[in-house]
């Protein structure tokens, strides 16, 4: 017998996460074949054993397939599953296996010598080992998985592989992600790193570059040949799958921080989310001027993505398209007829000595450098907030050194804040730069430099044409320019979403068989009670199953409801309780501490549902908030209103427990005394019968209309016999403190019981409080006040 035996004799009913306590249970037993197994190579199969701990998501799926998926989130356990795969694949005869990663060193980092690798997988005597110089990884048994990288597709030409492991497709949304696709940035991770080079600035369109090179890659056809045996494609591009698509809700995810903790994460991370349905702002640019009849236009070198852009009125093309000039600094020059649009960079395209301007008579190069009176103090960007339900947005930010006046750009394009930001500090930054101006002229032969051109002039940093005008020569004008102007920085992410819309989800309801509170009408009822969070206005309390069933009660606030943290014990009645402790937790409201006098007046009942299936209601004099959270009740009256057999089974934990001041009670018909069956509650306005309707199972044994047990049983002897009297307890008006309390029944009627051995032996009606009983072979006596409704009520008992 080894150990791994008894593990996969588990019942299928059994969940797998709960192995570890089973196996501590089995050695607490002290099986001892358990116990020698423990001394075998059982031991280390338990250990490193993967069925046993597997999750059931993680298990090889049944059936005849070809490609199996895990898609799963960060932790999900892909890796390790994707490796204890490839190694019972070696154990059940695969000899030759692919490993293809994004790149070898990405292959090697996770899929062989990461913590949930290749090499930590297994029985250590059954590991691999790896030949990083050949890119193969060589089992014992003599199986080998050889190592491919995604940027060399051919290494794959010629192979004949058994089966293969292919890592997920997907980039980062930052600078230079493709360098290292599979890094990504979370603080709260050990493996948070930035790609090779990096300066950590976010970038979607190396994300979306990275994409759009894999996917048209495997679009062509000489890249991806039809195989004559399936008639297929080699991969099928329908079945590639990108890294991440979250199922949570953009832009609730990322915006709503407090909700989620990776929520910054997005910022730089592989969510596609808020960044595939962007469009290049070459696409945008050449659409609007097509609209408007522009068809010889060429905007390619626009590289930048927009998320959106309104044009909510008609309006010429040319104010369409300036804002977008203005916000992403481009230029526009006509070329062989073409109106070619290119994004500023600082970057010089021609160089210019000193030996090639023209002497006009003038000065041959004049620089004109702008007074801060004639800069703008202050510069505005407004736009459309796409995290924050496209509200109109503005950023501002002060020139140093500027005069009174303010500069203002108005663009309905969709930006993020921190997009924004980024985009009004390059415009700061150039329009700085642009208060040095300069003029000179160029020879007339110079007909290559055009207005937008960069020129590198000797002496001088590089200046920007704004303007050429000809004549006997070329006289230019152009502003001072760097690179370093046009890189804008995402500020970091920010935005804010409307209040989350109020869903109406399940609620946690009791529908309570109780006895009659003082402040009731007699008759037959249920209290019920309902919490959730947010309460969805109000509950229904339905009286059966599907769509059509009646309505029971309706429950307009929630009630202050709870389960218990630790088990009630059987306490006393009739008196202050000291020794029990009622400890639970409260979802939602507090307690608090009250006065005594004010607890025997009948403040804070609490229901709470009984070991032996009923509830007990009692009332708590002390509240004391525990630091864990949980609350402790003490000092308690219990057993009250007739519910001395529930405080005798006491409660379990988990029991619930019902502040009965948040409850409702409900009148039902006569003859629905005795009913069983399920019943449900849910959110008024909801479709019963389905979610968010919860069932519960209910019966009905009309605890409202069944007699109290009388009180101060006692017996005499009167001869051979007992003289047996008793003292009436009413179900209402009883707290007068009158020689005798109300009947509250039809007619007054006991019924009177001998018992031996818990067996009847013999019982007879009483029409008053006393009767005369003959004991012999008699251990209990037992005494019910009887109902027209329900028959004979709770016993008091006698023990003789």
């Amino acid at each position: 017998m080894t150990i791994i035996h008894p593990i996969e004799t588990i019942p299928s009913a059994f969940d797998k996460s709960f192995i570890a306590d089973w196996f501590a249970m089995q050695i607490v037993s002290g099986d001892p074949n358990l116990l020698d197994a423990l001394q075998s190579e059982g031991l280390s199969r338990l250990a490193h054993g993967w069925h046993p701990w597997a999750r059931t998501d993680q298990e090889t799926p049944e059936g005849d397939w070809t490609t199996w998926l895990v898609l799963g989130g960060r932790g999900a356990g892909k890796t390790r599953t994707g490796a204890e795969w490839i190694a019972q694949c070696v154990r059940d005869g695969a000899r030759r296996i692919a490993l293809v990663g994004e790149t070898y060193e990405d292959a090697r980092e996770v899929m062989i010598d990461g913590p949930s690798g290749l090499s930590n997988v297994g029985l250590p005597e059954e590991r691999p080992s790896y030949e990083p110089s050949r890119h193969r990884l060589v089992w014992p048994n003599g199986a080998e998985a050889h190592v491919f990288s995604a940027d060399d597709p051919d290494g794959l030409r010629g192979h004949q592989h058994d089966t293969a492991w292919a890592d997920e497709l997907g980039s980062s949304a930052v600078d230079k992600g493709a360098n290292q696709p599979n890094v990504f940035l979370d603080p709260k991770s050990s493996e948070s790193a930035r790609p090779h080079h990096s300066d950590g600035n976010r970038d979607d369109l190396i994300q979306r570059r990275f994409l759009e090179a894999h996917l048209s890659f495997w679009a062509e056809e000489e890249n991806n040949p039809v195989s004559p045996v399936y008639g297929g494609p080699m991969v099928s591009t329908d079945h590639i799958f990108l890294y991440t698509w979250d199922a949570r809700p953009f832009p609730d995810f990322p915006v709503r921080k407090s909700v989620w903790s990776d929520a910054e994460n997005w910022t730089y991370g592989h969510w596609l989310n808020g960044r595939a349905g962007r469009v290049p702002l070459s696409a945008l640019i050449e659409d609007l001027a097509r609209r408007a009849g522009l068809h010889a236009i060429d905007a390619s070198a626009c590289t930048a993505l927009v998320t959106g852009y309104v044009i909510d009125r008609p309006m010429a093309a040319r104010n369409a398209l300036q804002p977008l000039f203005d916000l992403y600094q481009l230029d526009a020059v006509e070329r062989e007829g073409v109106l070619v649009v290119t994004p500023r960079t600082g970057e010089a395209s021609v160089g210019i000595a000193s030996g090639d301007l023209v002497d006009t008579g003038e000065p041959l190069l004049t620089v004109h450098a702008a007074q801060g009176e004639e800069m703008p103090a202050r510069l505005s960007l407004s736009y459309t907030d796409g995290l924050s339900d496209y509200r109109p947005g503005l950023a501002s930010a002060d020139m140093p050194g500027g005069g009174r006046a303010e500069g203002r750009i108005d663009t309905a394009v969709v930006l993020e804040q921190g997009e924004a930001e980024g985009r009004l500090a390059t415009l700061l930054a150039e329009a700085a730069a642009q208060a040095e101006t300069a003029r000179f002229a160029l020879p007339p032969d110079a007909l290559a430099i055009e207005p937008s051109d960069v020129l590198a002039v000797e002496g001088m940093r590089p200046l920007r044409l704004t303007q050429i005008a000809d004549g006997p020569w070329r006289e230019v004008e152009g502003v001072l320019t760097d690179p370093g102007l046009f890189s804008p920085r995402y500020t970091g992410l920010s935005g804010s979403t409307a209040a989350a819309p109020v869903v109406a989800g399940p609620v946690s309801a009791a529908v309570m068989d109780l006895p009659i509170l003082p402040d009731g009408r007699d008759g037959l009822f249920l209290h019920a009670a309902a919490f959730a969070e947010p309460w969805p206005g109000a509950v229904l309390v339905l009286a059966g199953q599907g769509d059509a069933a009646p309505e029971a009660g309706r429950l307009e606030a929630p009630a202050l409801m709870g389960r218990l943290t630790a088990p009630l014990a059987p306490g006393v009645t009739s008196r202050w309780d000291r020794a029990s402790v009622l400890s639970l937790h409260l979802p939602k409201g507090s307690v608090a501490s009250l006065d005594p006098a004010a607890v025997l007046g009948g403040a804070g009942r609490i229901a709470v549902e009984s070991a032996n299936g009923g509830w007990e209601i009692l009332s708590h004099a002390d509240a004391e908030l525990r630091p864990d959270g949980t609350w402790r009740l003490s000092r308690l009256l219990r057993g009250l209103r007739g519910t001395e057999e529930e405080a005798a089974a006491g409660a379990l934990v988990g029991a619930r427990a019902v502040f009965l001041a948040g409850a409702v009670s409900a009148p039902l018909p006569p003859d629905w005394l005795g009913r069983e069956g399920d019943w449900q509650a849910g959110p008024a306005g909801a479709a019963p019968g389905a979610f968010p309707y919860r069932e519960m199972p209910v019966r009905l044994e009309g605890a409202s209309v069944r007699p109290f047990a009388p009180c101060h049983l006692r017996a005499a002897p009167e001869g051979a016999q007992l003289r047996v009297r008793w003292t009436r307890r009413t179900r209402m008006g009883g707290d007068a403190w009158a020689a005798d309390v109300p009947l509250g029944e039809a007619q007054e009627r006991y019924r009177v019981s001998l018992w031996s051995g818990g067996k009847e032996i013999s019982a007879f009606e009483s029409g008053q409080p006393d009767a005369l009983v003959d004991p012999a072979g008699a251990d209990e006596l037992r005494v019910q006040q009887i109902s027209a409704v329900t028959g004979p009520g709770r016993a008091a008992r006698l023990a003789l």
